[in-house]
């Protein structure tokens, strides 16, 4: 591997591997998001239901918590890059036969839920090895930056690839749209196919089932204190994540009396402080990694949650969802790499495993007990609470050795 001796995170481009695979991704992303319109379009001209798009929104999630712990047992079983292009090649195959329906104008409501539940299925088996793969193509001390990148091309992808998706759907309809993305898995195919990175470490000899190093991989994970703790972290801030999702519109329509376009307005400016705060952590070097994740906590729990519900201003407002996704950020970045530097390689699949199944559960959970809260006590009772939570964990999460010491 070549030395990468510049400080800036963008000296990583200079490195092949990485460099073709941040492309790749981001380049799916980008299909990703321009489908995801499409989707929803061909959903309501079939049904006009919001009912239905709720349950097209769960059947996506559902792969995810069933099998995010076989997909990360999968990672430290095989050879990862084989792993990602395989199901890969799945997705995009299943894109493009989407793709042939609607072109032909045949699709039917069930294709949609079908698509979703495989295409959520391959992807849960595949999250872990992809998360798991980036360490064997950057040094450890590049990790931080590195997914940082990622990160900026993720969300880059998710900002611009919709609008595409939007023009496209006009242009070319819905099946074009989805074409456009069964091409974007070839080409990370392709990218993935052109790396050239050492097999991943398999051991030799007799193993016990997929099954057995799943339970191997939760005895581990019980046996390591911050990596419990951060977990515990990452669920508190998913679920704060989910009472924003579900009382931001509630508290702009209803608690501020303002029409739903000023909705967009913060929409952009979380946008704006997620791109931010990827590119401050991607410029930062951060040592105390336990101390700079708490403090992200608490900064988001007092100067954003507790702003937001307290102040009737759109400009206060505004900013503080700017800080509350900015400095989301610190986590996102921080945790992967920690993971990355930290966790054995054998390992190191499982326990993204283990992550992606703490993020999936919490989704359709997040929102239902956010749905409850806001109704009981108001969208601004649902932010004050969801601050105050974060503001509390953080203090508590000092009385921690693991954390107050994670590096």
């Amino acid at each position: 591997m070549r030395s990468l001796s510049a400080a800036s995170p963008l000296a990583l481009f200079r490195h092949r591997p990485f460099a073709v695979l941040w492309g790749a991704q981001t380049f799916s992303g980008l299909g990703d998001g321009i489908f995801r319109v499409a989707q929803v379009a061909l959903l309501l001209r079939l049904t006009g239901s919001a009912a239905a798009l709720s349950g097209l929104l769960l059947v996506a999630v559902l792969p995810g918590i069933a099998l995010a712990l076989l997909g990360g047992a999968l990672a430290d079983r095989v050879d990862r890059r084989r792993l990602l292009v395989g199901a890969n090649t799945v997705r995009g195959l299943l894109m493009a036969a989407f793709a042939g329906l609607a072109l032909a104008d045949a699709v039917q409501l069930w294709h949609l839920y079908a698509l979703a539940l495989l295409y959520g299925g391959v992807s849960a088996l595949a999250n872990p090895a992809f998360d798991a793969l980036l360490p064997a193509l950057v040094p450890r001390e590049r990790l931080q930056g590195a997914q940082a990148l990622f990160l900026l091309g993720d969300n880059v992808a998710a900002i611009v690839g919709p609008a595409l998706g939007g023009v496209l759907l006009v242009v070319v309809g819905a099946g074009g749209a989805a074409a456009v993305n069964a091409l974007s898995f070839g080409v990370l195919v392709a990218g993935l196919l052109s790396l050239r990175v050492g097999a991943s470490p398999v051991p030799e000899g007799p193993r016990p089932s997929v099954w057995g190093d799943i339970g191997f991989g939760l005895r581990y994970a019980r046996t390591q204190p911050a990596l419990l703790s951060l977990l515990t972290l990452f669920a508190v801030i998913n679920l704060s994540g989910a009472t924003l999702a579900v009382a931001l519109p509630l508290f702009v329509t209803e608690t501020l009396g303002q029409p739903a376009a000023t909705y967009g307005l913060y929409l952009t400016a979380m946008n704006v402080g997620i791109l931010g705060g990827v590119a401050l952590m991607g410029a930062l070097r951060v040592r105390r990694r336990g101390l700079a994740i708490l403090g992200s906590l608490f900064a988001a729990g007092l100067l954003g949650y507790l702003p937001l519900a307290l102040s009737r201003e759109v400009g206060v407002g505004l900013v503080a969802v700017l800080l509350i996704d900015g400095l989301a950020m610190v986590s996102n970045v921080l945790y992967p790499a920690w993971v990355g530097a930290h966790i054995p390689d054998g390992y190191r699949g499982r326990v993204f495993g283990l992550t992606s199944l703490v993020s999936y559960s919490l989704v359709p959970v997040g929102f239902a007990m956010a749905g409850t809260v806001a109704g009981v006590l108001g969208p601004p009772g649902a932010l004050l609470g969801a601050g105050l939570l974060l503001i509390t964990v953080a203090v508590l999460g000092l009385l921690v050795p693991a954390l107050r010491r994670l590096e």
